[in-house]
């Protein structure tokens, strides 16, 4: 999927995790969930982050993923390899994906917002 995309290369780390300034206000960490704890990629990519993060000077810090690490949905497993102390590092928000439903979850003091586009009602059952 990466041949559809020619400036991910700019972006650093082969545009599989990145940062951008979309706003003067608003800055977006996206990252690779993806990257598994056993992933030679997973911890650099942790690292970065953290860094990123701090380095920030952006009011509004959004980091998004595609698996969601806390979701009430039982669609797949929640993606707790990507359970990482965000808030302290200083996002304000994080978005993700993959299971097929929408919830806004607080946790820690943190927002996690899942949308999977839409929901079925086999998900909750």
């Amino acid at each position: 999927y990466l041949q559809y995309f020619d400036d991910l290369p700019g972006l650093g780390h082969y545009g599989l995790y990145y940062n951008m300034t979309v706003h003067p206000e608003v800055e977006v960490f996206a990252l690779n969930s993806n990257y598994r704890p056993d992933s030679p990629e997973h911890l650099p990519m942790k690292r970065w982050l953290q860094s990123a993060l701090s380095n920030s000077t952006s009011a509004h810090r959004i980091v998004y993923f595609h698996h969601a690490p806390y979701s009430t949905a039982r669609h797949d497993p929640e993606g707790t390899w990507m359970r990482w102390p965000f808030k302290e590092w200083g996002a304000t928000v994080v978005l993700s994906g993959h299971q097929h439903s929408y919830e806004r979850l607080a946790v820690q003091d943190m927002t996690y917002i899942v949308n999977g586009l839409g929901g079925h009602p086999w998900v909750y059952e």
